[in-house]
Formats: C-alpha cells, structure tokens, sequence
C-alpha cells in the first residue's frame, strides 16, 4: 500500500563545464541530486562520516575499451551513497556496439520520474508494484530494513523543523511554548535513538 511518495524534487542538471576528470563533477552532482542517493534517495548528511561516491551509470568496465569519453561523461554520472554504489557495481544489460549513456537492467534516475514507479509503503520502506523497478530493488537491495530508518530519519527531521518554527512564532503562548519544549525534547530523544539503529544497519553488510 502507498503511504508516501518516494522523493519530493526533480533531478536536473545544472553544470555546464566540462571537466578532464569525472570527480569535478562531484559537487554539481550533489546539488543536482539534492544531496541525495540517485537511487535509495538516502540523505548523504545521515551517513556521515561516511562519504558518498559518483557512480557510472553505464560502468566504466563496459565502456573502457570502448568509449573512454564516457568516463566523465558529466550525463554518465550519478551521485549515490556506498551501499548502492557497491551494488550497482559494474552492472549492465544493453548494446555495446552503438554505445549510448543507456542501461536496461536500470532505469536513468535522471530521465525516469522514481515517483512513478517506486513510493514508500506504510512502513517507510522502498516498495513498488513496477516489474522493472523490483528487479532493481534486488539487485540493490533497496528492500533492506535501513531504508525505512533512512525515510523515519527524514519525517522525524521535518517534525523537529516544524515544531521550532511554531516555536518562534509571535505572541505564542507560556503553555503552548511549554508543550512545543516537550515535543521537541522527545522528538530530538527518538532521533538520537533511530539515528544510532540506521548507522548500526547502514555499517551491516
């Protein structure tokens, strides 16, 4: 059953250098991605220390004797945490022979809508009724229970901006500040907990 939708932007492009090495593009890529994994849509802020990487969309194993322009081919390039960039590895279904930035075995984060074909189920986890898109859930593991801690992390980080915005609003009430103090302390309490399970799952192979 659909709860919520899996991601709330648009993943567009917006460099438009053109640079000798595919890592350049690193912070062109965070932006475009709002900060988050083209694939699981995990913020990259909750791995931390953990950093995320820069995944080929068509591997560099594919197209390396190929079409070595498409090492940093700035539209090859995804921005991804570990856990999906190992997963994905070097997996690839397509022609090599008219060599095109194409994978059948995904679909292109950036030209595909994810909302389309994956949302979040009533326990936040990655779920889809797309034939396609659960084949991708395994060969990602985009089923493991992590993504839900990642998807309660995020509601809970929303929760917690609301309650200091009703917090400084004016002429707010002794008894009404009182009850937001309380909600944020606890809300703050469960994060601390939940954060530690995610980092705990994350770290987990």
């Amino acid at each position: 059953m659909k709860y919520d939708e899996f991601r709330d932007f648009k993943i567009e492009r917006t460099c438009n250098k053109e640079y000798k090495h595919y890592k350049s593009y690193k912070k062109f890529l965070k932006k475009d991605f709002h900060c988050r994994c083209a694939y699981c849509n995990t913020w990259d802020f909750i791995i931390e220390p953990l950093g995320f990487a820069i995944d080929h969309y068509v591997p560099r194993k594919i197209f390396k004797n190929i079409n070595k322009t498409f090492d940093n081919n700035y539209n090859n390039l995804m921005y991804v945490c570990p856990k999906c960039n190992r997963e994905k590895s070097d997996k690839f279904k397509g022609n090599t022979d008219n060599l095109e930035i194409k994978n059948e075995l995904f679909y292109n984060p950036v030209e595909k809508n994810y909302n389309e074909i994956f949302f979040r189920n009533e326990f936040g986890g990655i779920d889809s009724k797309d034939k396609k898109a659960r084949e991708i859930m395994k060969e990602l593991k985009l089923y493991r229970p992590l993504y839900n801690f990642a998807w309660l992390l995020e509601k809970l980080i929303n929760t917690r901006e609301k309650i200091k915005s009703k917090l400084e609003e004016p002429e707010i009430s002794s008894e009404k500040k009182e009850k937001l103090e309380e909600c944020l302390a606890k809300t703050n309490d469960y994060y601390i907990d939940m954060e530690k399970l995610f980092k705990k799952s994350y770290k987990m192979k």
